[in-house]
């Protein structure tokens, strides 16, 4: 299944709410990330039988450090376009597309006002949205929980019978794996002078949908930074010599 992280939620209610989805649905684990709320009895109130999942919630100071022990990472949004350029699934594509790996998932959630904002979206591998009718598109933060969560419980849950037959397990590269590997492509790309004014933001976004295209593993990422090590040593090494 899925963990669920919260970006700064702003509502107690929905906290309470959102404990009792993930009891439903056998969700474990759900972190706050700088949450603007705190649990408090009304949080209580809208969790029945859902206590001990609120006083378990996780406090994170940032979604970097929430983040790092996943191996694939679904945003969630309602808008399109602009820097999110990750591909956009439905929530049955995405509990789909989280058959395909061995490792931790994690489903994140934007405040109920804003959602993610675009620093928040580049660390998601995909992004997921809820289609919802054109004459009224907003959902309530607990309701979109619901929503995915239902989604993923069919596909995991062994109790519900399957129709399809998925694909074998992969396991892929950690998000702090990964992270440190774009890291050494992002220092040599500076070494070369690869960047042109005000696109490195983007173009590190663009390598960032590629590397989860290609579903790259432990073992790639190990290759691709001793690669790039090497080519950084080179060009150092040639620079010298020229002086």
């Amino acid at each position: 299944m899925i963990d669920i992280i919260l970006k700064s939620p702003l509502y107690s209610g929905n906290l309470g709410m959102i404990a009792r989805i993930a009891k439903n649905f056998n969700i474990q684990t759900i972190k706050l990330v700088n949450p603007l709320c705190v649990i408090n009895k009304e949080s209580f109130k809208f969790a029945p039988n859902a206590h001990d999942t609120l006083l378990n919630m996780e406090i994170f100071p940032d979604l970097e450090q929430a983040l790092s022990k996943y191996v694939l990472v679904f945003g969630t949004t309602a808008r399109k376009g602009g820097e999110r350029n990750q591909s956009i699934l439905t929530p049955w594509e995405a509990a789909y597309k989280a058959t395909q790996v061995n490792g931790k998932i994690a489903v994140v959630f934007g405040p109920e006002d804003k959602g993610l904002n675009n620093k928040s979206i580049s660390l998601c591998n995909h992004l997921i949205s809820i289609p919802t009718s054109t004459n009224h598109s907003s959902l309530n933060l607990s309701h979109a929980v619901g929503i995915i969560a239902y989604e993923f419980y069919k596909i995991f849950d062994k109790n519900i019978p399957k129709n399809n037959q998925f694909e074998t397990k992969k396991k892929l590269a950690s998000f702090s794996e990964l992270n440190r590997f774009y890291s050494h492509l992002e220092n040599f790309l500076n070494q070369i002078g690869y960047f042109k004014k005000d696109n490195k933001l983007s173009m590190m976004n663009s390598f960032k949908k590629m590397g989860t295209n290609a579903g790259l593993t432990p073992e790639d990422v190990s290759i691709l930074i001793g690669v790039f090590r090497q080519l950084s040593w080179y060009n150092d090494h040639m620079e010298k010599e020229k002086t």
